[in-house]
């Protein structure tokens, strides 16, 4: 059950990381080294803020850094907004293939 924004935040990070480690390797990242904060935390945090209605990146990366105790690493706006628009067609997909 859950019973505050702590567990809701557990719980959707644990779905997105479920779904994400089904990925097609076509979408795979790129190589290199991997970032401190995961493609499943960075999409947990984006759909968690949207669930808030923290609707910029200023204002999701700032309530973000005030709980790091759920997610420790959070990228600079700038990094997290790349990030994101990065992964949103892999998004999309997986979303499209999940639920559709």
């Amino acid at each position: 059950m859950i019973a505050d924004f702590d567990d809701f935040c557990l719980w959707v990070y644990v779905v997105v990381d479920e779904l994400w480690r089904q990925l097609p390797p076509a979408y795979e990242p790129a190589s290199g080294p991997a970032p401190a904060c995961s493609d499943s935390e960075l999409i947990a945090m984006a759909l968690l803020g949207e669930c808030r209605g923290w609707a910029t990146e200023t204002a999701l990366v700032q309530r973000w850094r005030e709980r790091r105790p759920r997610f420790p690493v959070v990228p600079g706006r700038s990094r997290f907004n790349r990030r994101r628009r990065n992964l949103l067609h892999a998004i999309n997909a997986r979303l499209r293939t999940r639920w559709l």
